[in-house]
């Protein structure tokens, strides 16, 4: 995979929200001299992925929305 096509779908993970929440959250940090270091990326606990014994979010006290029929990622659906 290319650095291209997997910046973007990082960007669309990045802008994806679920139920109005995001999933992932980019924070871009600068060197000491001003200039863009590096864009760290977190999986926020909403998103239900567990690591080294983390708790994932409760989502059953969350209220349910609307579905919406048109795809949230955009594009084919059948990825």
């Amino acid at each position: 995979m290319s650095r291209q096509a997997a910046s973007a779908r990082i960007r669309k993970l990045v802008d994806y929200r679920w139920q109005g929440r995001p999933l992932v959250e980019a924070v871009k940090v600068r060197t000491d001299k001003g200039t863009w270091d590096n864009t760290r990326y977190t999986v926020l606990p909403i998103s239900q992925l567990r690591i080294f014994e983390a708790e994932p979010e409760d989502l059953t006290s969350m209220q349910p929305t609307a579905v919406s029929r048109v795809a949230d990622m955009g594009g084919d659906s059948t990825n």
